[in-house]
């Protein structure tokens, strides 16, 4: 495991740092237990909040210390939970923790904490939430699709079709992802056009969730090649003109989405 913190002399609560510990005792490079790492993570979510905490978590390595514990503790939903929450706190506070996270290989431990633990809402909302905020970039774009990204945000939105937020993020994610002409090729394929309808259709009272979805089927009409199977296994082609014909498109034209 990468050392973040040399140890000091003098133990840490299992609850939290205190004042006097700080966090260069209390994230320390032992591996902790199941629940110290929770403890931790949630630590680190409250410091990023700080200016001087943020800049200190980065010269401490804070991303590479969650990755290597999240490895260290692959099979504990608590601890990847709690892992994905931190990440994408630290993302979200900061640009540099988002390149870090790109050099670290990160995006590897998100999705395969996506397929460990499909059945798991939670780490399906954050595993979509990381990867809407990794896929900014072309470059970052690319890496994600190698690493199977848009295949694991498909699984989870179908996986867990009744969770609002799973759905927001996916579609959200999607929409970024579906920039790349290319993937929009490879979401069809995968049945991701009508895992994105079935989200508007399931969650039609929800705003965020129609507005991401449209803008996702906007962004994939942009290809001839895309088809969905509408009632009765009728083929509609998905350019803009044809999507028309589908309510959730109606919608989606009529709102702007997308843009």
């Amino acid at each position: 495991m990468r050392q973040l913190l040399r140890s000091t002399r003098g133990g840490a609560s299992e609850s939290g740092p205190s004042s006097e510990v700080g966090l260069e005792r209390w994230l320390d490079d032992r591996i902790p237990t199941d629940a110290a790492f929770v403890a931790r993570c949630s630590a680190i979510e409250s410091s990023v909040a700080d200016e001087a905490d943020r800049a200190r978590l980065a010269e401490l390595d804070a991303c590479s210390f969650v990755l290597d514990v999240m490895a260290q503790l692959e099979g504990s939903h608590a601890a990847q939970s709690a892992g994905l929450g931190a990440l994408l706190r630290l993302m979200q506070s900061s640009n540099r923790f988002l390149v870090e996270m790109v050099r670290l290989q990160g995006v590897a431990a998100v999705l395969k904490a996506m397929r460990d633990f499909e059945a798991s809402a939670c780490i399906q909302d954050l595993g979509c939430r990381i990867v809407l905020t990794l896929a900014g970039t072309g470059s970052n774009m690319a890496h994600i699709t190698r690493e199977g990204g848009i295949v694991a945000v498909l699984a989870g939105m179908q996986g867990h079709s009744g969770n609002v937020e799973v759905q927001e993020y996916g579609c959200a994610a999607l929409i970024k992802l579906a920039l790349d002409p290319e993937n929009t090729v490879r979401m069809a394929a995968a049945g991701g056009i009508g895992i994105v309808l079935a989200a508007m259709q399931g969650h039609s009272s929800n705003a965020k969730v129609q507005e991401y979805g449209c803008g996702a089927l906007r962004n994939l009409a942009g290809n001839d090649e895309n088809t969905v199977v509408c009632g009765g296994g009728r083929h509609w082609h998905l350019s803009w003109r044809r999507c028309k014909a589908i309510p959730a498109m109606r919608r989606c034209k009529n709102t702007g989405a997308g843009r």
